[in-house]
């Protein structure tokens, strides 16, 4: 029981390898340990029940959101982010014709930059786990031609 839960914190999606390398080792050697230390009845309790509850108390609780946030950060932020198309749920849909002219860029320190056609604007953004929050805080107001896409973009 003590090796499968070295082996579940050792496959889980705990943030580092060095991390759930150490946490799986520490549990074997706490096994062992309690194995040498205590008489029968009490070794079978501490080191067949107790320590694998507590590697998955580990597995369940996430030790630092903030660690996989920085890496969906990371893989989000400082790239031009193209729009190819929105559908909607009235099976309506909007497909700009260059999406180069439909862009936005995140940046690191929690700004996004906007191109809508022939406007330029910003805001700010929030990752929260699977749930992403844009918020437009400035746009230019130039006129775009006939057919632009620009206010459904935005």
């Amino acid at each position: 029981m003590t090796a499968w839960a070295s082996l579940a914190v050792y496959y889980s999606n705990l943030s580092g390898e060095s991390v759930r390398t150490g946490i799986g080792i520490g549990f074997s050697a706490c096994a062992v340990t309690v194995f040498l230390l205590f008489k029968n009845r009490v070794r079978m309790l501490i080191g067949f029940m107790v320590i694998p509850l507590s590697a998955a108390l580990i597995i369940v609780m996430p030790i630092s959101s903030q660690g996989t946030c920085n890496e969906e950060k990371s893989l989000l932020t400082d790239t031009i982010w193209r729009w190819q198309k929105s559908l909607y749920s009235n099976d309506a849909e909007n497909v700009p014709a260059d999406p180069d002219r439909y862009t936005l860029t995140i940046k690191t320190d929690g700004r996004v930059n906007i191109r809508a056609d022939c406007n330029r604007g910003g805001g700010t953004y929030i990752l929260d786990g699977k749930k992403n929050l844009i918020t437009t805080t400035h746009t230019t107001r130039a006129p775009c031609s006939p057919g632009s896409l620009e206010q459904p973009y935005i």
